[in-house]
């Protein structure tokens, strides 16, 4: 279905349940980056997901680390070894808040950010908003049958349930002068094979079933007609 993505504007097709066109998807899944809030004074700024503080908190906060470091001094001295907290292999720590080795550095950080964005969406959104977004994301469609314009909540061509009736029925029977030949031809095998595996009572019977049934609709027909 058609939809509206709340990034950039543009329109696209997805699920009823997207709200993003692929092109921005692939870009903020290329980036962890997101408008954050800083814990100390609450100004927004660009972060990823366990950014605490805007640019300038963030530097009084390292020089008060840096005063803390000087004066206890460092707990794991730069070129010691330290064991990784994934495969338990040794490391040369290269700085203080080094936890992996380099062959797991990588997909580490890259977890613990994708949980970190997890969190910070449970936090920040709920289930109503996240419905809000899709809903506002959706774009018009015009409906196959009246050609009025509505709002899709699924991949249905109509606007409503009789228009959905009469599109099936139209379907039905654009189906039927397509196929009339082919269904015809079916039946007739059908039935001739069903005749050929009859015994000669039961052809008769089955023969007068059919027979009877004629002359009750042909007396249908020609009450009605002559009640017209």
């Amino acid at each position: 279905m058609q939809r509206i993505c709340k990034y950039c504007g543009a329109e696209y097709a997805g699920d009823p349940g997207s709200s993003a066109c692929p092109a921005c998807v692939a870009r903020l899944r290329a980036t962890s980056v997101r408008p954050r809030i800083c814990v100390d004074c609450g100004t927004s700024f660009d972060g990823g997901p366990a950014a605490l503080r805007c640019p300038s908190c963030r530097l009084d906060r390292r020089r008060e680390t840096d005063r803390s470091y000087r004066r206890r001094g460092a707990a794991r001295p730069l070129g010691s070894t330290d064991d990784c907290q994934v495969c338990g292999q040794p490391y040369t720590v290269n700085s203080g808040l080094q936890k992996y080795c380099p062959n797991c550095a990588a997909q580490a950080i890259r977890e613990k950010d994708q949980a970190q964005s997890r969190a910070w969406n449970r936090r920040n959104t709920s289930p109503e908003q996240r419905r809000e977004e899709r809903q506002t994301a959706t774009a018009a469609r015009i409906c196959a049958v009246c050609g009025k314009a509505f709002i899709p909540d699924s991949k249905s061509l109509t606007c409503s349930t009789s228009c959905a009736e009469k599109l099936k029925r139209q379907n039905a029977g654009a189906w039927e002068a397509d196929h009339r030949l082919q269904r015809n031809a079916y039946h007739k095998e059908r039935i001739k094979a069903k005749e050929q595996a009859m015994t000669p009572e039961q052809y008769k019977a089955y023969r007068g079933t059919i027979n009877a049934r004629a002359r009750i609709n042909y007396a249908k027909r020609k009450n009605k007609k002559d009640n017209a």
